[in-house]
């Protein structure tokens, strides 16, 4: 007699299942497939209170350079911190009325009888906004929201 073909699959375990017979770091499956979903990463565009608080307060400097820096904060930061929303807008508005300001200083200096009072004027306008754009800085820097004495606000 001939002996029976040998199955080319191995034969069944008999016994009780081995503890560990999954390959390293895989999970047991449930019937259904799993899709991997990465951990949520904190929001990228938020700024954290300390870099908030900070860029507010260079809203405010950045005036004593025109308002071209104050505005490029705005338009950065407009959505990325509360605080630094706020002084920016409000350092921008300040700034947006002192150039319309000005500007009418500076056509009304033309004016041969009345050019000297505005020229003073025009000065007098360039030594308040040192002054205000210094004192909102500080007050930002100490995490306290500031708003300038006189302002007609472009931007909310």
């Amino acid at each position: 007699m001939s002996q029976p073909e040998a199955s080319p699959y191995p034969e069944k375990p008999v016994g009780p299942p081995a503890v560990n017979n999954m390959p390293h770091g895989a999970l047991p499956s449930t019937g259904s497939p799993t899709l991997y979903r990465p951990p949520v990463p904190p929001s990228e565009y938020q700024l954290h209170p300390l870099d908030d608080k900070q860029w507010g307060t260079f809203a405010h400097f950045g005036g004593l350079a025109g308002f071209i820096p104050t505005l490029v904060i705005y338009l950065v930061f407009k959505d990325r911190g509360r605080f630094a929303r706020q002084e920016s807008a409000e350092a921008l508005n300040f700034h947006i009325n002192l150039a319309a300001a000005n500007i009418l200083f500076l056509v009304f200096s033309l004016i041969p009888i009345i050019g000297l009072l505005f020229s003073l004027a025009l000065f007098g306008l360039w030594i308040a906004v040192m002054v205000f754009s210094i004192l909102a800085g500080i007050s930002a820097a100490r995490g306290n929201p500031y708003r300038y004495p006189i302002l007609f606000r472009v931007i909310n």
